[in-house]
């Protein structure tokens, strides 16, 4: 699972031990049981109260199950508390939560919202109850962590019985909560040590140790049975000289704070060397005893954390294996406090950086961030992040990487180029392909810089990414020859251990390869990389959605269809859910091109469940596709919430690219629900230059603008139509994008259809039918409306290409909408359907110049009215013909023999 690729501090999710001297507090358990059924346990009291080990010895002893989180500072970021909070419910059920945990991992950070409501779906499937107890958690800041455990709390999964240990009271509604009887409380008066406890403790940890018969009176009234204070008075008083003395000082004449003079006493009965062992390694949140010797290195003696945990010393075991420690917090807190007594800033940066290397060569990322940065060492943590983008990239955890950089200081990363490379990645994942030349730019200019010192395969790799890029960049700007040259020299810098830049590469050397006319080449070039890999992976997942694309591009849909069936069951295999997107995006695409609408719609559902793991193109064309599904189908409810989410969805991404494509798949919409001025001024927003052509996306804005001229019917419609055509068949020819020239020809067949000329019209349907036959192209006719229906009729007098003729006419009479297209018709070329009202002689007229393909503007100059009043007419014409768009008029006109009588 993906999720594994996380270094999790397994030790957050374990229990801590209990310290062999610890008091059972039966009372407090008994309590804790009883009230179960509420939602939540707040154990909230200053530090030093027992919190952690009442928690400890309350789930120690309840029959239910239980997990268990210690949190830091660490976990404010809310994906990475997610992670931990998943993975710690996961120890009692390892299969719970897995959609949540995917979403944790994808390449699109879900809306807070949106993970809670799945999480907690997730929450009340669980097979038992169970108690999560989360640890410290005063450590936590975030909001957006509040706001998850309140909408919890809000919407309580009964499965759950969450509890808190916290030194400050959380922000949550805990008023609501007290008055609605939904929660418990334990504070610093229940946790309290009474004198018979505080007897009963010294008992324990003193043992037969004899000591003033007013011991237990004297620490319970000075400390207040403060639990942490008598641990250390315990400590000190069998090896106190003078027990009496002690007592009477502590009871008397104390003037410092309690805890410091009782860590003094603990301290400075500690050989020197176990003293500076303790203050040094007070820096570790956790700690093992590698972390440890690492940490101290030379300048300290080798101890055991075991050894120093049989002397009570307020530590606190993490795991059964004992290995792992961590010190009491108050007890830590006041070790960082001599430490910053008796050595320097430097000194300490220096533990710091040692503690950092560690974690950093474990994989701890995170954690060895947090060292170097608090030893004011940006360029030590600059170094671990560029050591580990590229591994978090190929898995593309983009959340992860950018959270990395936001931590380092603008200016170092634009003087690092492998930081400016890890950038650049993000903003490819956010297809902001303009702001990456820049620091391309910066980085070659670094990379070419004297004395810079990079190993030669680092700067080997590290130009390798920036070819990659410029692959991509030059391909948009459709120099396809450079941008071949860039992924061939990428993919020969690349190491194996680049996955996702060397398939970036590869996905555009195939593409490219193919829009030169070199597809046989590329597929083969492909296969053999996919071949070579011993086992699918994040690379071969790649390659075979180029392979994908390329079927695509030359309408070769059964070789699609193979091809996307082959990469949705590798990616489901190896656990890849972006890929599983993908597949089913261009299955999805497929099956809607062949009519099948309900599998289309299966596989759109599919990618549109999973948004967040999806790439931003998969889940909008996905989008688009289930609109027009819904569109054919005269699903209105359906295809506006379709065209709504896609709105909110392309406001979310905010690529002009996608603001562009969303409006020209809006105005193709209500173009083809007959309301052709709505989709005139869509397309009017629509920018000049779009990409549709360049890869094998759903909509493409130019032939949508065609398609609103030809519905609009005036000469000049038709005439700026025709240049449009003109100006971007050859582009398509040049690019071998066989699927775009299908409907190029079907469109230009229209074209010469309403300017009467036949012969040419059936000739282009025929050049567009040939190339469709092998892939058995339905939809792409279909969508096109009544006109073609009735050019179809024709062609299939000419016994051209029959069987496949009769299939594209029979989905016509069974599509739901009729085959509503641009300027479809009620009815086919054979009614003869009478008018509902006659035509007054002005809108005979009106109509006769309509036929001419005369403008509004030139109708009303040859009439002498207004163009208003030409619309006006027009929209009656509309209703007594029974039409919706000028196109359809012209053609009822011919239908009805209008004209025959000499009009």
């Amino acid at each position: 699972m993906q999720a594994e690729n996380f270094p999790l501090l397994r030790t957050k999710l374990h229990r801590p031990k209990l310290a062999s001297d610890h008091l059972p507090r039966p009372h407090l358990i008994e309590f804790l049981n009883h009230n179960l059924q509420r939602k939540l346990t707040l154990v909230s009291a200053p530090a030093g109260f027992g919190k952690t080990t009442l928690l400890c010895q309350w789930l120690s002893a309840t029959p239910m199950p239980s997990a268990w989180l210690s949190l830091d500072r660490g976990d404010n970021d809310l994906l990475t508390f997610l992670k931990y909070f998943v993975a710690a419910i996961q120890t009692l059920f390892p299969e719970a939560c897995s959609t949540t945990q995917g979403l944790l991992y994808a390449p699109q950070t879900p809306p807070t919202d949106y993970l809670f409501t799945t999480l907690i779906n997730e929450l009340v499937d669980l097979p038992e109850n169970f108690i999560l107890a989360l640890d410290d958690y005063h450590y936590i800041e975030s909001p957006d962590i509040h706001h998850l455990l309140v909408k919890l709390l809000d919407y309580w999964p009964p499965t759950l019985h969450l509890a808190l240990a916290s030194r400050i009271d959380p922000p949550f509604p805990l008023s609501r909560l007290r008055s609605r009887g939904q929660m418990i409380e334990i504070r610093s008066a229940a946790l309290r040590f009474s004198v018979a406890e505080t007897a009963d403790f010294l008992t324990t940890t003193v043992g037969s140790t004899p000591l003033p018969p007013n011991t237990a009176t004297i620490l319970a009234a000075r400390t207040e049975g403060w639990i942490v204070g008598l641990r250390l008075a315990a400590i000190s008083l069998p090896n106190h000289p003078d027990p009496e003395a002690f007592l009477a000082a502590f009871d008397h004449s104390v003037h410092r704070p309690i805890m410091e003079y009782l860590l003094d006493e603990v301290l400075d009965r500690q050989p020197v060397e176990v003293q500076e062992w303790l203050i040094k390694t007070s820096i570790l949140d956790r700690f093992c005893l590698a972390l440890c010797q690492a940490v101290i290195a030379a300048d300290g003696p080798d101890q055991n954390p075991q050894s120093l945990f049989q002397t009570n010393l307020l530590l606190i075991g993490l795991d059964e294996a004992g290995e792992w420690y961590r010190y009491h917090h108050l007890f830590q807190e006041l070790l960082q406090h001599r430490l910053k007594e008796r050595f320097t800033g430097a000194e300490i940066n220096q533990l710091h950086c040692r503690a950092g290397n560690w974690l950093a060569q474990q994989g701890y990322v995170d954690d060895a961030l947090r060292h170097f940065l608090a030893a004011d060492d940006p360029l030590a943590a600059a170094q671990v992040v560029e050591q580990n983008y590229q591994a978090f990239i190929n898995r593309e955890e983009w959340p992860v990487v950018r959270r990395w950089l936001k931590r380092l200081p603008p200016t170092l990363v634009e003087q690092r180029p492998a930081l400016l490379l890890a950038r650049c990645w993000h903003l490819h994942h956010e297809f902001k392909l303009a702001a990456i030349t820049p620091l391309l730019d910066q980085a070659e200019r670094l990379l070419e810089s004297p004395g810079l010192g990079l190993p030669e395969a680092e700067q080997q790799r590290l130009h390798g990414e920036i070819n990659t890029h410029r692959s991509q960049l030059v391909y948009f700007q459709g120099d396809y020859e450079t941008s071949q040259s860039y992924a061939r020299q990428a993919l020969d810098q690349l190491p194996d251990t680049a996955i996702f830049a060397r398939s970036l590469a590869l996905l555009y050397l195939g593409t490219v390869s193919q829009v030169l006319g070199q597809t046989n080449e590329a597929l083969q070039l492909l296969q053999a990389v996919i071949d070579a890999e011993p086992e699918h992976n994040a690379l071969t997942m790649r390659v075979l959605l180029t392979i994908v694309f390329i079927h695509r591009f030359t309408a070769n849909f059964y070789q699609l269809q193979q091809a996307g069936q082959w990469l949705l069951h590798a990616a489901e295999t190896i656990g890849l859910q972006v890929s599983v997107t993908w597949a089913s995006c261009h299955l999805g695409l497929l099956f809607y091109e062949w009519n099948e609408l309900d599998a289309a719609e299966h596989h759109f559902i599919t990618v549109v469940k999973h948004r967040y793991q999806a790439h931003h193109v998969a889940f909008r064309d996905s989008l688009m596709g289930l609109a027009l599904i819904y569109l054919v189908r005269n699903d209105t409810g359906k295809l506006e919430q379709s065209l709504d989410e896609l709105e909110a969805f392309t406001q979310q991404v905010g690529s002009p690219i996608f603001w562009s494509t969303y409006h020209s798949f809006v105005a193709y919409v209500r173009l083809r629900q007959g309301n052709p001025d709505i989709a005139a001024n869509e397309a009017e927003i629509v920018l000049a230059d779009d990409i549709g052509v360049k890869l094998p996306f759903l909509e493409y804005p130019t032939l949508t603008h065609i398609k609103i001229l030809l519905s609009q019917g005036g000469q000049a419609d038709l005439l700026e139509a025709t240049a449009l055509l003109d100006q971007v068949q050859p582009v398509i020819e040049t690019n071998h994008n066989t699927l775009r020239l299908i409907e190029v020809l079907a469109l230009r067949a229209l074209l010469y259809q309403a300017t009467g000329q036949t012969v040419e019209a059936v000739a282009h349907l025929e050049n567009a039918l040939r190339l469709a036959q092998p892939g058995h192209l339905i939809r792409t006719f279909v969508d096109l409306g009544q006109p073609m229906a009735l050019l179809l009729r024709q062609v299939a007098r000419h016994n051209f290409e029959p069987a496949y003729v009769q299939r594209l006419l029979a989905a016509f009479d069974h599509s739901s909408d009729g085959g509503a297209g641009p300027h479809s018709l009620p009815a086919d070329d054979d009614s003869q359907v009478a008018i509902i009202e006659p035509l007054t002689d002005r809108e005979f007229e009106v109509l006769e110049l309509l036929v001419q393909r005369y403008s509004n503007k030139e109708i009303g100059a040859k009439l002498f009215i207004s163009p208003l009043t030409v619309k006006k007419h027009t929209a009656h014409i509309y209703q007594k013909l029974q039409v919706k768009s000028r196109q359809q008029a012209m053609v009822r006109a011919k239908q009805l023999k209008l004209f025959d009588n000499g009009r």
